[in-house]
């Protein structure tokens, strides 16, 4: 499949992979910001702004987001990261004009007070929830332990304090610091042709704020040792080994990942057998 890439004028980078032998397109927004990008006092506001950008716009209310998606049969979802904030959809291809529009509203919500504070119960309850979680409990464990210290450390919901305590308006503070058009990525795969991609991008995208937020991206000294989180009334044990491995600029880590398959994977590793 032929590669494509732009930039816009704002500084949105635009790629693309497109082929024709397929039946369906997905375009996805990937925002460079994510729990390593907080300060403690906004501990889960990436995540948190995630929740709000279902919400509904200044265009179109919560209702009538998940109403459109649904009406067009969209697979459409989103996730925060230590690293990265992502909205998606994969459509049939006559879809896509309607898909890409949807998509481009949940980056810019309305970030209402009144939905704010009825998200924040949400977020609240899904904290407890994964803290019943031990295979969660262990991960976050490792986590803190392994990059104590690091950005890459901080916990992606946040805690219950730091959730509790936020404002609306750090949130709102935030979201205009880490959603300027120069910190998001649009990538198109599928059934459609590039210059209907940078149309639409140029459409919906171009009057986007732009710019970049600053990320310092200082290497991580992991000190090891060994973590035991102690939760009474489980039946299974729960182990976590956490390393060093390649850096995001070197070339093997695509051989990294493939070996951390081979070794470790839930379905077929060595470690499964």
């Amino acid at each position: 499949m032929p590669f494509h890439e732009a930039n816009l004028p704002n500084g949105l980078k635009v790629v693309a992979e497109l082929t024709p032998q397929v039946h369906s397109v997905a375009a996805g927004f990937f925002v460079r910001t994510g729990s390593r990008d907080e300060t403690p006092e906004v501990a889960g506001v990436s995540h948190f702004l995630e929740h709000m950008a279902f919400k509904g716009s200044q265009k179109y209310t919560a209702d009538e987001v998940n109403r459109l998606f649904d009406e067009i049969g969209a697979d459409y979802n989103a996730s925060t990261s230590e690293e990265v904030t992502t909205y998606y959809a994969a459509v049939l291809p006559e879809y896509l004009p309607r898909t890409f529009e949807l998509l481009a509203t949940l980056l810019y919500p309305a970030l209402r007070k009144d939905d704010f504070d009825m998200e924040k119960k949400v977020i609240l309850e899904e904290i407890g929830m994964y803290k019943d979680e031990p295979g969660w409990v262990a991960y976050e464990a490792a986590m803190q332990s392994h990059f104590s210290g690091h950005p890459l450390g901080r916990i992606i919901l946040g805690t219950s304090d730091s959730i509790s305590a936020l404002k609306v308006e750090q949130m709102r503070a935030y979201h205009s610091d880490r959603y300027k058009a120069g910190n998001i990525t649009l990538a198109v795969a599928g059934n459609t042709d590039w210059q209907t991609v940078l149309r639409l991008a140029e459409l919906h995208c171009g009057g986007w704020p732009g710019g970049a937020g600053e990320r310092p991206l200082s290497e991580p000294r992991p000190a090891g040792g060994v973590s035991v989180v102690t939760k009474p009334n489980t039946h299974l044990e729960q182990v976590l080994e956490m390393s060093p491995a390649p850096p995001s600029h070197s070339p093997l880590r695509f051989a990294a990942a493939i070996l951390s398959v081979i070794v470790g994977d839930s379905s077929g590793s060595r470690l499964y057998w």
